[in-house]
């Protein structure tokens, strides 16, 4: 559970436990947990985990070169790469990328692989549906026939205001 904070230094991720059995009053409950911060994770799971998150801007279509045209409608790209896992066995069965967002739409969805880490890269543009600003949650995992393969990914994007919502021609100077 996140809990907005008007700072960084504020503690504003919080868990909780639901006992399978009621509480009384005056019970006495003990739980035992650890948290880990490292970037491998002390046990390996049979899931493929993200390896890197990247984004960019968005709405190109392949083979886009610079300074042909900018496209219409503004968006963003986001690339995320999943490794390990059973990637591999999965493949020709069909990987499917489960997009989840609060806001706006996932459009040009692409699966690629990436040979020089053996994993997967999943693309998609972020399209605002409106002129919000307010963050926007994003979830995404990989499933094969109907089972995930792989953790699950989160971001959240923050999207600039509409009048900030444009491409730039960087070839004219001022």
């Amino acid at each position: 559970m996140e809990i907005p904070t008007t700072g960084e230094t504020l503690d504003n991720v919080v868990c909780f436990w639901q006992p399978e059995k009621a509480i009384k009053a005056g019970d006495t409950l003990a739980f035992n947990y650890r948290l880990y911060w490292s970037a491998q994770p002390p046990v390996q799971s049979p899931l493929a985990r993200v390896m890197a998150t990247r984004t960019g801007m968005g709405g190109f279509p392949e083979g886009w070169a610079p300074g042909e045209h900018y496209p219409d409608k503004w968006a963003r790209r986001f690339a995320i790469d999943f490794v390990g896992g059973d990637l591999k066995a999965a493949a020709p069965k069909g990987i499917e990328p489960v997009i989840t967002l609060s806001s706006g739409e996932a459009k040009q969805i692409e699966i690629l692989y990436v040979e020089p880490f053996d994993g997967y890269r999943i693309q998609f543009d972020w399209y605002p549906t409106s002129d919000s600003t307010a963050p926007v949650d994003m979830r995404m995992f990989l499933r094969c026939q109907g089972e995930a393969i792989s953790e699950t990914w989160l971001y959240q994007y923050f999207p600039p205001a509409p009048d900030k919502r444009r491409y730039v021609d960087d070839r004219i100077m001022r």
